[in-house]
């Protein structure tokens, strides 16, 4: 396994999150993995960095952030690497999927998901220009969805499974209907605040009423059981933010976020 430590804050504006992959990285360093790469944003072209580093790599690889700005290189390389086998499962509160015109904050942690469907260029060059297929996404966890990126959604047909329908339907039966292609290869993009905000209060925009930590931990275990689980991105903790329970919380839910996948 690859470990690719993403210390970037420049996808939005508050200081912190670049230190969330550090925090953990001293709890995992007893893990042996095969390589450890580190890209900061005093790298020259940061993301291009990230994409090339994940890029070359084709066995498992785990990411962590950093902001969710990291997700476009990373999902953009496991793309290129699986093509038509990739599913993303985009695990967050917000669809990230609005472009520099409909953004109302310019933040690019709010935009990595619509340069992979080509509906703005994405910040990091590249000559392969595969898109990725709506029926290749799927969302778990959305709960603050901007109209305009609803209206993407609903016109590229991608699949969104909103906080209300994890908790009507099971996260069970969900997983089950991403998991039953026997081809695919699973890329797992999880932003902290698709749980509700008591599990991962210390995070940059923490939203009520989202995800259990046992739903969240869920969704990993169903990946996993594929034996096709190749890329998982863990972005948007900010160990700044809130008080000394709060952190310990928050960096406690990401450390079970990970221990399956690092089995």
């Amino acid at each position: 396994m690859k470990l690719l430590l993403c210390a970037i804050k420049q996808g939005q504006k508050k200081d912190g999150c670049q230190y969330g992959c550090d925090y953990l990285y001293n709890n995992i360093n007893n893990r042996k993995f095969e390589t450890i790469a580190k890209v900061t944003d005093r790298n020259r072209k940061p993301y291009d960095l990230i994409y090339r580093e994940a890029l070359n790599y084709n066995n498992k690889i785990l990411t962590l952030g950093g902001d969710h700005s990291v997700g476009l290189p990373s999902v953009m390389a496991s793309l290129h690497k699986y093509k038509e086998k990739l599913k993303v499962v985009w695990v967050d509160a917000h669809a990230d999927i609005n472009t520099q015109e409909t953004s109302l904050s310019s933040n690019k942690h709010g935009m990595p998901v619509s340069p992979l469907f080509g509906l703005m260029e994405p910040w990091i060059k590249i000559k392969n220009k595969t898109l990725l297929q709506p029926n290749q996404f799927v969302y778990i966890g959305l709960r603050n969805v901007d109209e305009p990126e609803k209206k993407f959604i609903e016109q590229l047909g991608i699949s969104a499974f909103y906080s209300q329908d994890v908790k009507t339907k099971g996260i069970d039966k969900i997983m089950n209907s991403i998991t039953q292609n026997e081809n695919s290869i699973y890329h797992l993009s999880f932003d902290i605040d698709g749980l509700d905000k008591s599990y991962a209060p210390s995070t940059g925009t923490p939203e009520f009423d989202g995800l259990s930590l046992n739903e969240g931990k869920y969704i990993v275990d169903a990946l996993c059981k594929t034996n096709k689980f190749k890329a998982y991105d863990l972005v948007e903790y900010n160990p700044l933010i809130g008080n000394k329970k709060e952190r310990e919380i928050t960096h406690n839910t990401c450390l079970q976020l990970l221990e399956k996948y690092l089995d």
